[in-house]
């Protein structure tokens, strides 16, 4: 273009100095003619110029707004990636807490200062998990929990094994309120007695009942058991929660710590391994 601008300019030239040559005072009569038709023939060209450049800019402009797509779709994409990291981080913790309590139950290191309850699971079909109660390795009774499941359903399932210490949970819930209203157990009963730190777990008690309906991840215990229907069943829960209560209330009240170790089925081999472990500790 700018080429094309000077050959013009060139050309315009050679005719003015040839009409001055030829014809001087024509050439005094057209040469401000002269000089405002190549500006006018400059100025156009200059608007097709802007014009074409305008065009290309806005071909740019186009791009800069399309161009942002690819980047919304990373943002997306981070978005994505940070939440399934935020899942991995709640798993990770879950693991890890489970691995905290086995560590607890078959490493101990320090002796634990207190008291320690035994319940040992024996048998579990798809409703129902059965165990023995044992304090400082003497039994005291029968439990009854939910049945185990692989992935947890509210409501029906037992809590993991582990060791948890358990405390008095000094709130006054719609369960404690109606302990605390019945005659068999008004005079003794203060707070439930809780399990600390289940994992995905809240309110774990242990307290009176027969089936698997009457507990919701919690743990009933009682004086006897019925293993021969389809549906288990302990039976006198009230007798046996009013010894057990009492005992461990008045260890709890005397400031002493009171804990529970849950074994599964395979309680035989747990404890062979925390044998094997303390041999190796030794």
């Amino acid at each position: 273009m700018k080429r094309f601008l000077a050959l013009l300019l060139i050309a315009a030239i050679i005719i003015a100095i040839i009409l001055f040559f030829t014809n001087p005072q024509l050439l005094d009569g057209v040469w401000l003619w002269l000089i405002g038709f190549a500006g006018s023939i400059i100025g156009l060209f200059r608007n097709l110029w802007e014009s074409v450049k305008g065009a290309f800019d806005k071909d740019e402009e186009v791009v800069q707004k399309v161009a942002p797509e690819p980047l919304a779709k990373e943002n997306v994409a981070l978005a994505q990636t940070q939440v399934q990291l935020k899942e991995a981080e709640l798993e990770l913790k879950k693991v890890q807490s489970q691995i905290a309590i086995n560590k607890a139950e078959l490493e101990e290191v320090v002796p634990f200062d207190g008291t320690t309850l035994s319940l040992i699971r024996f048998r579990y079909d798809q409703n129902t998990t059965l165990g023995l109660l044992y304090i400082r390795d003497q039994f005291i009774a029968y439990t009854l929990e939910d049945t185990y499941r692989e992935t947890k359903i509210k409501g029906k399932t037992r809590i993991p094994s582990g060791v948890y210490e358990i405390k008095f949970r000094e709130v006054m819930s719609g369960l404690t309120k109606k302990y605390r209203e019945r005659k068999a157990l008004q005079p003794f009963f203060t707070w439930h007695l809780e399990l600390q730190n289940v994992p995905n777990y809240e309110f774990v008690y242990i307290h009176i009942g027969n089936t698997h309906g009457d507990t919701d991840g919690c743990i009933l215990i009682a004086d006897g058991i019925y293993d021969d229907s389809i549906k288990k069943s302990i039976m006198n829960s009230v007798k046996a929660y009013t010894r057990f209560y009492k005992r461990i209330q008045a260890l709890l009240e005397g400031g002493e710590k009171v804990r529970i170790k849950v074994y599964d089925e395979n309680w035989i081999t747990q404890l062979q391994r925390k044998s094997t472990i303390s041999e190796e500790v030794a």
